[in-house]
């Protein structure tokens, strides 16, 4: 198993990232140990539970950050390959912690004190979906991390598994429907050391596969060196508008402008101004996306 899964419904339970927590978060409980990857715990947890990364064996570092005060029997058990934990306080607050028995795999490994969390904490993902004609189209951006980025798309039908991934480059995952209902999909991301965030990216409903029309469309972009432009071909008059959103270093988001649509041909100018990237995407008056969103990375 590699990710478990909450509804949001729950009153007792939840999962961050695809790990088992309590409703408040402050209670690690389960880590799912199909995975092969380094894991961060969030700040603000106090307590790895019982068992928590039992058997865990391709377990191979752990950040813990100063939060936790307790860690439970079991906790760590079975961890044969973990080598090394992070600790986000110094040793002698490490000692402070209450580390319960049958831990060997935890109290063995080199401990790195003062440390920061390994880049999933930190690792941000950006999700669009769209619908264009009766294709489903999720996109997504991350940012931080170490290094090059893969990406795996799970996709759900009425929360039923239809279609399993394989990690590769491509961030946008593409699927026709055939078939009415509510189509979702799970987005894993992992960078180049192997660290590893999963995200919900986004859900639809088609209630009527085959009757839809042709949609309105960014047909291309331009990076002017001072300004960014974008073209738009648009169905929708009176009722859509293109958004730009410019972002800085970093991911900072620096300001968004807006512009009404008119049927047919349109043509926006953004000002470059700090930005180093900027996006892209038409929605109508309720907000939903009428089309693939555009970046234009500014060099």
């Amino acid at each position: 198993m590699t990710d478990i899964r909450v509804s949001a419904d729950n009153p007792n339970y939840a999962d961050i990232d695809g790990v088992l927590y309590n409703k408040a978060g402050t209670a690690l409980i389960t880590y799912p140990c199909g995975r092969h990857d380094l894991y961060s715990v969030p700040t603000g947890v106090n307590s790895i539970g019982q068992g928590a990364f039992f058997d865990c064996e391709n377990l191979t570092g752990v950040y813990i950050p100063m939060s936790v005060t307790e860690i439970q029997m079991y906790a760590f058990s079975g961890c044969t390959a973990l080598s090394d934990v992070y600790y986000g306080g110094t040793v002698s607050e490490w000692e402070g912690i209450t580390v319960s028995l049958v831990n060997d795999s935890l109290t063995a490994a080199n401990l790195h004190d003062n440390a920061l969390p390994l880049g999933i904490a930190s690792l941000r993902v950006n999700k669009t979906t769209v619908v264009v004609d009766d294709t489903v189209i999720w996109t997504v951006t991350a940012s931080d991390g170490n290094g090059a980025k893969q990406y795996r798309f799970d996709i759900y039908r009425d929360g039923q598994l239809i279609g399993q991934g394989s990690y590769n480059s491509a961030n946008t995952c593409t699927y026709a429907v055939t078939d009415a209902g509510i189509f979702s999909v799970r987005v894993y991301v992992k960078d180049s050391i192997g660290l590893t965030v999963s995200r919900d990216g986004g859900s639809v409903t088609v209630t009527d596969p085959g009757a839809a029309t042709v949609a309105t469309e960014i047909t291309g972009v331009e990076n002017s060196g001072d300004t960014v432009k974008a073209a738009v071909r648009c169905g929708e008059a009176g009722s859509a508008a293109i958004y730009a959103a410019r972002y800085g270093s970093g991911g900072r988001f620096l300001g968004l402008e807006v512009w009404q649509l008119t049927a047919g041909y349109n043509e926006v100018t953004v000002p470059r101004g700090e930005a180093i990237m900027v996006r892209f995407f038409v929605l109508d008056e309720n907000y939903a996306p009428l089309c693939a969103p555009a970046e234009v990375p500014i060099a």
